[in-house]
């Protein structure tokens, strides 16, 4: 039998591989605290091995950090898949149809910001689609505290924004 920590890897990458779109920290530690796997600090140790031997891609946010399959995780998944038996799968499975529309609605909306200037931040703000940008603005500001309240308020204004450019742009 592999060794825990082998089949933990296989399990992120296998999630990694079956999931619609990118799947965040908390998506992830989530897997396995609800099956009762693993603690956050292990799957927090995992996946850092993970994106250390470029089996996953790492995107890092101010707000969040999300996970990809890397084609060398593929690879490796492929050879390994075997280690995780039929019930486990199946939870898998049932995680994804139980959440894959509220990850994917998590995931679709993001913002992101950085020092361009001694006095100048740029925030990044997105709308997708699988995948495809609907949305993707760009503003300058003079503070990171100007950055970081508009980060944290476009998730939950982001509709808003839209259908007031839509509005706005197609009169």
């Amino acid at each position: 039998m592999a060794k825990p920590n082998t089949i933990y890897k296989t399990i992120i990458l296998y999630l990694l591989d079956r999931s619609e779109c990118a799947l965040s920290n908390l998506q992830i530690s989530d897997f396995f605290l609800q099956e009762g796997f693993a603690n956050y600090f292990k799957v927090q140790s995992i996946l850092a091995e993970l994106i250390r031997l470029e089996l996953i891609n790492e995107q890092v946010t101010h707000e969040n950090t999300q996970y990809t399959i890397s084609e060398k995780g593929q690879e490796t998944l492929s050879f390994s898949k075997d280690k995780l038996n039929h019930d486990l799968k199946n939870d898998i499975r049932l995680f994804f149809e139980q959440n894959q529309m509220s990850f994917k609605l998590e995931n679709s909306v993001f913002s992101d910001f950085r020092r361009i200037g001694p006095e100048s931040y740029q925030v990044d703000l997105h709308i997708q689609d699988d995948g495809r940008d609907q949305l993707a603005l760009q503003i300058n500001v003079h503070t990171k505290e100007q950055a970081e309240a508009i980060c944290n308020n476009w998730k939950n204004s982001s509709d808003e924004v839209f259908a007031l450019l839509m509005d706005t742009l197609l009169k």
